[in-house]
């Protein structure tokens, strides 16, 4: 659908006082003035593309090491600020650092608060008692006006890629500086229903941004809803205002589902294992295997040519009435079973990589938080549960699997989807031997790397890829759930997934071929 992207910048005009405007006669208290368009600290009223900046209650502003008292808003729209002694030089406005040059633009922000709490960062030379602010911080103003009248904007964030828009920076006299701990995320949150213009800013740090995704987050009715746009290249000017409108009548809209494996979630209707037993699956724990290796219920009485699993009753789940993803062990190796590949859900986690870090241990989650091995908590956000993928194709001789035959979640109402995302681990066993090696694999050296690749599968047939790199020891390994977003696919019907990566033993791949996944988001539009 067509989605429509408006900027306009505009340059925040910031003025000293007038000639008719009063000077405190106190020397211990300036003020601050505007004229015409304000300074700030808040946004005041739209005039066309442009917000006006006017002062809050409650502002304070530095001089060197002491702050204000709060500010008194004058009638003519200025502001005056107190001090112990009488301030000189230069006043900076900062609400959130803990000195005047430290600015601290927080990732997560309030619409409610005003902008100085948001981290808005600002400066000003004092002349005969007042001032006026020029700002270093920079302004995104999010138009939504076609916000359905049905629906709440519960928060807008931002992924601005590269450029890191939000941390700690110290102002070196003309600018804010490269931020410490920063990052390229922010969220505002909001949660209105009704929304007048100027309520929806976030406060920024001028950076180069070469592209950005907006995500706006909905709800209505009690359904949470979702919203992204791409914005392209833009310079963030300090003391600059970013306009950025959406028009959700033709945006796509979409529902997040969520496949979380725990047992609360189950929505599927129970069904039989009939080689294992005719065990009854009711909720997500009953697939998890008592013994971790050479269990039957993983296919290995196959394996071993005794309770061999047939097409029609193999390891299988589906999340019905939910996402409606699916998953059978692909037929692989004359059976099926998890030695040729499959998705085994489990709750084993431990942080012991040495101890709990054998193939017979291969479905255990590393998590460096667990105390030994446990079967709670180990899943994604504190979860139990989760999935544990296990299979590769690497075109070596030795290695009989095909990629048709990789591992693969499809939609089993045969309808094509888009997969937003899914966080994503390393198992204990490849933790291990990333880092030990052992009799089979070298450790990770200099240059070597491992990925997951996912290749979804079109309506129309074709293929698609995108990768995420799990290990390499310039970045190091990952050793907590990390989230890996799979929209850039599109909608696709299936989606298999491989692990490739640079050790070979002189029988192709070397490293053990296991992730644990959880909680896939599937979109579905309205």
């Amino acid at each position: 659908m067509r989605r429509i992207f408006t900027f306009f910048i505009i340059a925040a005009s910031l003025v000293g006082c007038t000639k008719d405007e009063i000077i405190p006669t106190d020397p211990n208290t300036i003020t601050g003035y505007h004229n015409n368009i304000q300074t700030k600290t808040d946004f005041g009223t739209p005039s066309g593309t442009s917000i006006p900046f006017v002062w809050s209650e409650g502002d304070k502003i530095w001089n060197g090491s002491q702050q204000s008292s709060a500010a008194t808003i004058n009638p003519d729209g200025g502001a005056s600020f107190t001090f112990g002694t009488e301030p000189a030089g230069t006043v900076y406005y900062n609400m959130t650092g803990t000195s005047a040059t430290t600015a601290v633009v927080p990732a997560e922000q309030d619409a409610a608060k005003h902008l100085g709490m948001n981290g808005d960062f600002a400066w000003a030379t004092i002349s005969d008692g007042s001032f006026a602010l020029n700002h270093a911080t920079s302004y995104l103003w999010f138009d939504i006006a076609s916000l359905p009248a049905d629906h709440t904007l519960d928060a807008v964030a931002i992924d601005a890629g590269d450029a890191l828009i939000t941390g700690t920076a110290q102002w070196n006299g003309s600018a804010l500086e490269t931020p410490e701990n920063g990052s390229s995320s922010a969220t505002l949150l909001v949660n209105k229903t009704s929304i007048a213009d100027a309520e929806v800013v976030m406060v920024v740090l001028p950076a180069q941004i070469s592209s950005a995704t907006i995500t706006y987050t909905l709800s209505s009715n009690g359904v949470v809803k979702y919203c992204k746009q791409t914005v392209g290249e833009k310079t963030l000017v300090a003391g600059s205002t970013y306009k950025i409108s959406i028009d959700f009548t033709t945006a796509s809209v979409y529902e997040l589902r969520t496949l979380s494996f725990e047992d609360s979630d189950a929505k599927f209707t129970p069904y039989e294992l009939e080689y294992y037993n005719n065990k009854q699956i009711s909720k997500w724990s009953d697939l998890i295997a008592a013994d971790q290796y050479g269990d039957y219920m993983l296919g290995y009485g196959g394996w071993y040519g005794e309770c061999e699993p047939t097409e029609e009753s193999h390891y299988c789940w589906y999340d019905e009435n939910n996402t409606f993803l699916a998953h059978d062990f692909p037929y692989n190796y004359y059976t099926y079973c998890l030695a040729g590949g499959g998705h085994a859900i489990s709750n084993y986690a431990s942080n012991d990589y040495i101890s709990h870090g054998s193939y017979t241990h291969q479905l255990t989650v590393y998590d460096k938080d667990a105390n030994g091995l446990v079967t709670t908590g180990g899943g994604h956000n504190g979860s139990n549960n989760f999935a544990m993928h296990y299979g590769y194709f690497d075109n070596s001789e030795w290695n009989q699997t095909t990629e048709d035959v990789l591992p693969a979640i499809y939609f089993k109402d045969d309808k094509a989807r888009i997969i937003d995302h899914l966080w994503v681990c390393l198992s204990t066993y490849e933790y291990n031997c990333l880092y030990e090696g052992n009799g089979l694999t070298e450790p990770l050296g200099d240059g070597d790397y491992v990925k997951i690749e996912a290749i979804g599968h079109k309506e129309d047939g074709t293929t698609v890829r995108t990768s995420i790199k799990v290990a390499d020891l310039k970045s190091g390994v990952i050793d907590d759930w990390t989230k890996w977003d799979l929209s850039s696919l599109g909608k696709v019907k299936r989606v298999q997934f491989n692990i490739v990566g640079t050790n070979d033993n002189g029988y192709g791949f070397s490293q053990p071929a296991y992730f644990a996944y959880d909680d896939v988001a599937v979109r579905f539009e309205n």
